[in-house]
């Protein structure tokens, strides 16, 4: 129109996420999200002896990766000698080691081995969303509180995808799988109990896992209860790792939890290949780290019904170390019965 000018005003949805403009029809829920999302997931996760802290990012700085960490992977240069007699001393004092013609180009420590540091980024291994609306006309209830019931609800969904997802990365990160046979796989004997355990024992202390760590191990409720039922395994009192018990159930120095049976892998018989049923995780308490980001937690007025859009999206994953993946086992049975 002539003789008018128009004005634009960059809109930031940021500013109205962190709630410091109410006169927009956005509404933030993320720190509410956070608060919930923390709270479900101490109690729910399946996994969480495996695991320290979930660590919870609000917002999401990189697409692809979560955090960086520095890694060292070279092993320390300790060389050992003899100082018996026709033996060879790690510290060479020859003539002309240093000294001599090897001055300047010989030392008596050996090879120098260099120490330096690789940055190493820790990727999302999965991604998350979540888009519901709320009618007045149908919803029957304060929106504030059915938002509220409605973001436990979607934490709790979201509790259940995180532990497939960090059931099926301990699975496939296990650097020992153990296999044994069984007649069913939901009637453990006593006998094939011992034999499980005996052999996850041997090979913990075989690779010098530290004693004074606390050894876990996530297992079936048909092999959880071969090992009750037997009488093998004793109880202590008092509180431990992540979840506060009044009992812990211990068997040859691992603390025993019972996991529903979907919680591990399982194929079906096909053709020659006989079912197979994975019965145990074991590992080290706190040997890994989960996180989650949450980037979107917002509500906002739906067009097209007289309501209220809810909408979410965030990415999550999990890490656990080279070095502390050899302290992870899992026990792959063949089922051989009918």
């Amino acid at each position: 129109m002539e003789g008018m000018i128009l004005m634009f005003k960059k809109i930031s949805l940021q500013t109205f996420a962190d709630g410091e403009n109410q006169n927009v029809g956005i509404r933030s829920y993320v720190k509410q999200f956070h608060k919930i999302f923390a709270a479900v997931y101490a109690v729910k996760n399946y996994w969480s002896d495996f695991f320290t802290d979930l660590q919870i990012m609000d917002g999401i700085g990189h697409k692809d990766v979560a955090f960086s960490i520095k890694t060292n992977d070279i092993e320390a240069a300790v060389t050992y000698g003899s100082l018996e007699d026709g033996g060879t001393a790690a510290y060479d004092t020859g003539a002309n080691v240093a000294f001599g013609t090897g001055t300047g180009s010989t030392n008596r420590f050996g090879n120098r081995t260099e120490v330096k540091y690789e940055d190493q980024d820790v990727e999302y291994s999965y991604d998350w969303v979540y888009h519901e609306g709320i009618d007045k006309h149908t919803v029957n209830e304060d929106f504030d509180i059915a938002h509220a019931n409605e973001l436990e609800k979607i934490a709790n969904k979201k509790i259940a995808g995180i532990n497939s997802e960090q059931g099926k990365y301990l699975a496939a990160s296990a650097g020992k799988t153990i296999q044994v046979e069984v007649a069913k796989a939901d009637a453990i004997t006593e006998e094939k109990a011992i034999e499980i355990f005996n052999k996850i024992d041997t090979y913990m202390t075989d690779i010098e896992v530290d004693e004074s760590l606390t050894k876990v191990a996530a297992v079936t409720p048909a092999l959880y209860n071969a090992i009750v039922d037997g009488r093998l395994s004793t109880t202590a009192k008092g509180s431990d790792v992540n979840i506060n018990r009044n009992e812990v159930r211990m068997f040859k120095d691992f603390v025993i939890r019972k996991l529903p049976t979907k919680a591990f892998a399982s194929t079906a018989a096909s053709g020659d290949d006989p079912a197979t049923q994975d019965l145990a995780i074991a590992g080290v308490v706190k040997m890994g780290v989960p996180f989650v980001g949450i980037e979107t937690a917002r509500a906002f007025e739906a067009h097209d019904f007289d309501g209220t859009t809810l909408q979410g999206a965030g990415k999550g994953g999990q890490w656990i170390s080279e070095d502390n993946k050899k302290a992870l086992v899992k026990v792959t049975a063949t089922v051989t019965g009918a």
